[in-house]
């Protein structure tokens, strides 16, 4: 087995599910049975075991797929310790995670999929995953244009890197031909850049940002233990638990943790 997020959510073959004892040893509490061709598994009453018989290729109704996908999004955003297992756990475990994960964190399906990828090893069936991207396609509302760039200045960008990275981005060093050393990172198909103010004036302290956080708590003790200044403090709002703080360059930055991240 491999794990995908930390403590809730595992891909693995048919043996792993099979392994109750290596499976109630994980603390593992929901199965999710990909494999038509495997025979059901009988486990203890007090483990939910759910079994969505998938062929590894085309030819799955859309009903089927989606509540293979929606089920196990229920589990896992309820911080339910989930096993999702197909035969080899190579193609149709991943495939259904990476929709899982691309549907409860809002991610590009294509990002999903290199999250889970580097976990470990997959062999995708193309009618599966053309029919998956087919069905996420059809839930995603249509639109004309989105956000996909974002570009700040900074007259500290290491600072202002630094004061991102502890809200779980992970920046790399960028330099496009002979311009500036600036800093990137990419968000669910956004991508914030951090270039060097050549002056203060460059600096658009009015621009107020606003990041989606798992744990908002947290991340607000850490920005306090490096003396970040909190403007906000974290409190209960219609749309979720949320403080504002403030960045090396003075701008607001909102942080919340929707309701059903909690």
């Amino acid at each position: 087995m491999r794990e995908v997020i930390p403590g809730v959510l595992w891909i693995g073959n048919a043996h792993d599910a099979r392994d109750v004892k290596g499976v109630l040893a994980c603390g593992i509490g929901v199965v999710i049975d990909l494999a038509i061709e495997e025979t059901p598994v009988q486990f203890p009453r007090d483990l939910v075991y759910c079994r969505f018989p998938l062929l590894d290729g085309e030819g799955n109704s859309p009903a089927l797929l989606q509540s293979a996908i929606d089920t196990t999004a229920n589990f896992v955003n309820a911080k339910q310790p989930t096993l999702v297992a197909c035969s080899g756990g190579m193609s149709r475990s991943p495939i259904i995670v990476s929709a899982v994960l691309a549907s409860i964190e809002s991610h590009e399906l294509n990002a999903a999929v290199k999250r889970v990828m580097a976990t470990g090893p997959c062999d995708f069936s193309p009618g599966l995953w053309n029919d998956v991207q087919k069905l996420l396609n059809r839930r995603r509302p249509s639109s004309a244009s989105r956000l996909n760039l974002m570009v700040i200045r900074s007259n500290a960008p290491s600072r202002t890197v630094a004061f991102h990275k502890m809200l779980g981005m992970d920046f790399r060093e960028e330099q496009h031909g002979s311009g500036p050393v600036h800093w990137a990172a990419e968000l669910d198909g956004i991508v914030l850049e951090i270039y060097p103010a050549k002056s203060a004036d460059e600096v658009d302290v009015t621009t107020r940002l606003g990041f989606v956080v798992k744990d908002a708590a947290s991340v607000l003790n850490t920005l306090r233990l490096s003396d970040i200044e909190i403007i906000s403090d974290l409190k209960q709002t219609k749309w979720g638990l949320r403080a504002v703080v403030r960045d090396s360059d003075g701008r607001s930055v909102e942080l919340l943790q929707r309701d059903s991240d909690s």
